[in-house]
């Protein structure tokens, strides 16, 4: 290493915080600590920012500590910003206080009654949190500091006390409301298994699509086209485009602002309105799949229609038999809905899988086509899609995501109440997924238990 910094002028310019970064959160004596994350500078940064400073911050969630680099401790800042805490949602008040603040009358265009009003509720939840709220930040920064403490104390003498041992972070997984993962992949097992039983001569293909960055390469238009055919009003279609297009945005770095940056598109991830705007440009895709002259999907029984393709947010899945003439008309199909939304698709990630009944040389004719690579399984939404039966080897991955879930966790972190509580609420759920979606031998479930 001392070699590495002579060559190339990099200096350690030493830290603050616990001595070590990283622990492999072992139990007793298999427990290592060690500082594998370090911050060097070259002597052109050591002449520009001679205030540097290097901290370790405490480390909470993962195995390895968060370095943080403060390049001028000096820096003043004259303008202070106000931001909004997501926070404040949780407390009934807060919304009280934005009901009070909203029904006050003003006077002026609607743009500008709708500035005072976001003004004044904002300045009222300011006044509020800062008399209500004061003793948060300082609870943060002791918990923080209390944290940082007891790693460093176990770090220095190798053992904590009962007591320090209670400190214990929850962690809960969520589920949104609405549609089932499950439907989609049980959807697309019964078309993998109709593909491995069909005697149809042509055969089927499978094609998983990956779309490059789905949300950011939206585009506006496409969205307010799309409400126009949908029949929205169109008081409410200025509504939604006002809060979707033209966003500007700010990076805060060193407590400092950028330079405003203009967006071209995209819908905003943590936007309420962007899933369901996403949904509606995406049936764009379905209806022009759907109304492709009857070519692409697959019956999977005699009484029903055919399904030809499968969405599940950016997770695309197409189904149809395995001509020249289909994978065209899949290919335009793509090609029009990229050029309609401003989307493209990924062929480096896009994959193509075969039914038995599809000869190599056509297979090699709608590889050329299609431009995606041909693979025998695929990972549809965390669980292997293939046309034969699975083994023990394609749940390796789940094993050893099973086993260093339970290490993240940190067995000397937890009491057996604890564990219980964590197997419970992560692991078992992790597990219930893969079993009610395949068949899982006994040996794997004996491993996992």
């Amino acid at each position: 290493m001392k070699e590495v910094m002579n060559n190339n002028d990099f200096h350690d310019i030493g830290f603050q915080g616990p001595s070590y970064t990283w622990c492999n959160n072992k139990e007793g004596l298999a427990r290592i600590w060690e500082r594998l994350d370090r911050v060097w500078l070259n002597s052109k940064a050591l002449l520009e920012f001679p205030n540097a400073v290097v901290k370790h911050l405490p480390r909470i969630s993962s195995d390895h500590c968060p370095v943080l680099l403060q390049i001028d401790i000096k820096m003043q800042h004259n303008k202070r910003e106000f931001k909004f805490e997501n926070l404040w949602c949780s407390y009934d008040a807060a919304k009280g206080i934005i009901a009070k603040s909203w029904r006050k009358n003003d006077f002026g265009s609607p743009n500008e009654v709708l500035q005072r009003k976001i003004r004044r509720s904002l300045k009222n939840l300011y006044f509020w949190s800062k008399n209500k709220l004061k003793e948060l930040n300082v609870k943060i920064h002791e918990l923080k500091n209390e944290i940082a403490q007891l790693q460093e104390c176990e770090a220095r003498d190798g053992c904590l006390n009962q007591n320090d041992l209670l400190l214990l972070r929850k962690y809960q997984g969520a589920f949104v409301p609405g549609r089932s993962i499950s439907d989609n992949y049980l959807m697309a097992q019964e078309i993998t298994s109709k593909m491995k039983t069909s005697v149809a001569k042509p055969g089927f293909f499978l094609v998983m699509l990956d779309m490059k960055q789905a949300y950011d390469s939206m585009c506006w238009e496409t969205l307010n086209q799309v409400l126009k055919l949908t029949g929205f009003p169109e008081s409410l279609m200025q509504l939604i485009m006002q809060c979707v297009s033209n966003p500007k945005y700010s990076i805060v770095i060193n407590g400092k602002r950028t330079d405003w940056i203009q967006a071209k598109c995209d819908f905003r991830q943590g936007c309420p309105l962007s899933p369901s705007l996403f949904i509606l440009c995406s049936d764009l895709l379905s209806k022009a799949l759907v109304g492709s002259n009857n070519r692409l999907g697959m019956k999977l029984a005699l009484n029903m229609e055919k399904v030809s393709h499968l969405l599940f947010t950016d997770d695309i899945l197409v189904v149809a038999e395995a001509s020249r003439h289909n994978a065209e008309a899949l290919k335009n199909i793509l090609r029009r809905y990229c050029e309609w939304t401003g989307q493209s698709i990924n062929s480096q990630k896009s994959m193509v899988l075969y039914g038995k009944r599809v000869k190599r040389k056509r297979r090699r004719k709608i590889n050329r086509i299609l431009g995606y690579k041909e693979v025998k399984e695929l990972n549809y939404l965390g669980i292997k899609l293939t046309l034969r039966r699975l083994k023990t080897e394609d749940f390796s991955s789940t094993i050893e995501k099973a086993m260093s879930k339970i290490n993240s966790w940190g067995a000397r972190w937890l009491s057996l109440a604890g564990r219980i509580t964590l197997i419970k609420s992560a692991y078992s759920n992790m597990i219930s997924y893969q079993v009610a979606h395949s068949l899982v031998s006994k040996s794997i479930l004996l491993k996992l238990a």
